[in-house]
């Protein structure tokens, strides 16, 4: 079995200890240096012992360690004067995960991935078409896409809801030999159970009350290109059969007609639900599961991938029109590192969406500031909480002004209906005189 060519084929993310950080210098005037933190602790500060030195006059001699540990990324800060950030609440110890962004005086830094070596499990890739994410757990699928373009093999994409699997098949019809052929998509969950039948297999005219016409099914339609069947966890069992035959034989026969058509169609199949418990459980058949499993492959969810949320966000805007807009750093912070997605990159999407036509956020989305001060470790008095809320809006509400004003401060003000001396005070106070201009 182990040179089988039919056998079924995972991409799966190797199981490994915690292999530390990259710490990313992303805002400041150190922007663009970086540090890998494989095992152990470094200290970040101004001094020169310090094991990633900064030029930010801002920032404490010793202002705070990053250590490796097995839940994550322990942060600790060293009684800086001007504290340490996190969701834009003051942070004193936490254990983060890849993706966390901190605050510290003028710099922002970023707590990213360590990229593996391309090779066997890895691309070199950073994207994929018009798949974006660098993520080692994407670059991981990348190799697998890679290792498919060729083969015309029944492909199972396994996922959570809202990872992207249309996305990504609609990839593997356009890097496949069928690309030029057609790409129909079947959500077997949207469809009445009396209608997928036909929406399958098509059906003659007569065949039923309300068959006025011939009907030509999604593999008819597909023939010669790629179907999707969307979703294949919730196909009646009683036509899991009749897929089967298709899959087996590559001919169709109409719902009321005797005939048989031939089809040429490769199939791809998706599901968030777990096939091999539903095979156990009885609700789908062993037979059907073991033929579109010949490739399988795991989407990775969106929280498991958390430095390409930058990137997506980039993207969706782009796909808006609106590629210039600019989202604030803390409302970037708390995409990026202040929430789970557990609808994935659609939830995002919408989000991004939402944010830039309406200038707020989804309910689920943002978080109390108890809540934020939970995740840190820090339970705050309620003037602290206050004072909290109203710095990151000023904070918010001045980088956004600057951004649409070309970060002139005389416009910036005006637009803002505050005096120029008050508003450039507002700047200093949250360090966001950098590259301004008067």
């Amino acid at each position: 079995m182990a040179n089988d060519p039919t056998a079924s084929v995972y991409a799966e993310a190797p199981t490994t200890s915690n292999p530390g950080c990259v710490i990313r210098i992303t805002e400041g005037h150190d922007a663009g240096r970086e540090e890998c933190l494989r095992k152990g602790s470094l200290i970040i500060g101004k001094s020169s012992d310090c094991g990633m030195q900064l030029s930010d006059t801002t920032v404490s001699g010793h202002h705070l360690s990053i250590e490796v540990v097995p839940e994550g990324l322990l942060v600790i800060d060293l009684g800086s004067k001007n504290g340490t950030f996190y969701l834009e609440t003051r942070l004193e110890r936490a254990v983060l995960q890849h993706g966390a962004a901190l605050r510290l005086g003028r710099t922002r830094l970023l707590l990213a991935s360590i990229q593996p070596l391309a090779g066997t499990d890895y691309s070199t890739r950073m994207e994929y078409g018009s798949i974006v994410g660098s993520a080692p757990s994407m670059r991981r699928l990348y190799a697998m896409l890679e290792r498919i373009e060729g083969l015309d093999y029944t492909t199972l994409l396994l996922g959570e809801t809202g990872v992207g699997k249309e996305h990504i098949a609609r990839e593997i019809h356009a890097h496949s030999q069928r690309s030029n052929g057609p790409f129909e998509i079947c959500d077997c969950a949207s469809l009445a159970p009396s209608l997928i039948e036909s929406e399958l297999f098509g059906h003659e005219r007569g065949a039923f009350t309300g068959a006025h016409r011939d009907y030509r099914g999604v593999f008819e339609r597909a023939n010669g290109g790629t179907l999707f069947l969307d979703e294949i966890g919730e196909l009646p069992m009683d036509l899991q059969p009749r897929l089967l035959r298709v899959l087996e034989a590559h001919t169709v026969r109409r719902v009321g007609s005797g005939e048989t058509r031939t089809v040429d169609v490769r199939v791809l199949a998706a599901t968030h639900r777990d096939l091999t418990a539903d095979v156990h459980a009885g609700k789908f058949r062993q037979d059907l599961f073991f033929r579109l499993n010949l490739v399988a492959l795991q989407i990775p969810p969106l929280r498991e991938r958390r430095e390409d949320i930058p990137n997506l966000i980039q993207r969706f805007l782009d796909d808006l029109g609106q590629s210039n807009w600019v989202v604030s750093p803390s409302t970037l912070e708390l995409f990026t590192s202040g929430y789970d997605w557990p609808g994935n990159v659609r939830e995002l999407k919408h989000a991004v969406a939402r944010v830039q036509a309406l200038g707020t956020l989804p309910d689920d989305l943002a978080p109390s500031d108890t809540e934020v001060a939970k995740n840190i470790g820090v339970v705050g008095t309620f003037r602290e909480a206050k004072v909290h809320i109203i710095n990151a809006f000023e904070r918010d509400y001045l980088a956004a002004k600057l951004a649409s004003c070309d970060n002139n401060i005389s416009q910036a003000a005006r637009d803002s209906g505050m005096e120029r001396n008050q508003f450039k005070r507002l700047l200093r106070k949250h360090n966001l005189l950098d590259n301004t201009r008067e």
